[in-house]
This record gives C-alpha cells, sequence and structure tokens, in this order.
C-alpha cells in the first residue's frame, strides 16, 4: 500500500488545538489624561483673525473693551449686530464693485480707505465674437 494517508479514516490520536485567544483581551485601554492647555494660554491675546481686516481695527476693539472693563467678544458682538441692524433698516448702503482681479463682486475695490468711497460704478464692455 503507499504511504499517502487515507481521508476517509479517523485519527483517533488527534491534539486538541488550544483556542485562540480572545482578541478583546489583549486590547489596551486607553489612559486618561489631562491636556496642556500651557500654549492655549500664551496664545491667549491672538485668538481671532479675521482675513482682509486690518490688524488695528482688531487692537481698537481690544481698546473699546479695555475702556469699558468688558471682554473683546461682548464688542465685536454688539458692533456686528449695530451694523446688521443698521443695514436691515437701510441706514447702512453695501455697493459691491467687481474685483478685477477676479470673477467676483467686491466691497473693498481698493486697498486704499481713502479712494474706497470716490468709486463709482461702471460696467466693462463685454466683446462679442463675429458670426
Amino acid at each position: 500500500m503507499s504511504k499517502r494517508r487515507d481521508p476517509f479514516r479517523h485519527q483517533e490520536d488527534k491534539t486538541d488545538i488550544p483556542a485562540p485567544p480572545d482578541i478583546y483581551d489583549n486590547l489596551r485601554m486607553a489612559e486618561p489624561r489631562r491636556r496642556n492647555r500651557h500654549w492655549e494660554k500664551e496664545h491667549n491675546s491672538r485668538k481671532v483673525v479675521y482675513r482682509g481686516v486690518d490688524p488695528k481695527l482688531a487692537l481698537r476693539v481690544k481698546e473699546i473693551a479695555g475702556e469699558f472693563e468688558v471682554r473683546e467678544g461682548e464688542v465685536a458682538r454688539f458692533l456686528l449686530e449695530c451694523a446688521l441692524r443698521a443695514y436691515a433698516e437701510g441706514d447702512l448702503d453695501l455697493i459691491p464693485y467687481p474685483n478685477p482681479n477676479r470673477m467676483r463682486m467686491t466691497l473693498f475695490p481698493t486697498d486704499e480707505p481713502s479712494q474706497r468711497a470716490n468709486l463709482s460704478y461702471t460696467p466693462r464692455k463685454t466683446k462679442r465674437k463675429k458670426s
């Protein structure tokens, strides 16, 4: 007979294979930890920066907050609410101008504050294709 194993014959000398360990027993649990807030405390004076807003305006808001001994956020909120109320009542006019550098409109067509009020809107002429 050949030395091949008979697949249909039962072996009685089976070795017991141990069950695999439970995967949840091997997982590590995260340890609770306190966050280090040292960086936030050092940089508390520079919380919010708006793109395109003059930093002198932010300093002015801080000065006003210091005068009245309130937080800067309250002054900024008050100014924003007053501006929105004035816009809703029609006391504040927002006039958008085309931005020459992009395909969008802007409320500040130039960087210089003195020239902002003197601009008048003139639409550009579009070129038409000849057919």
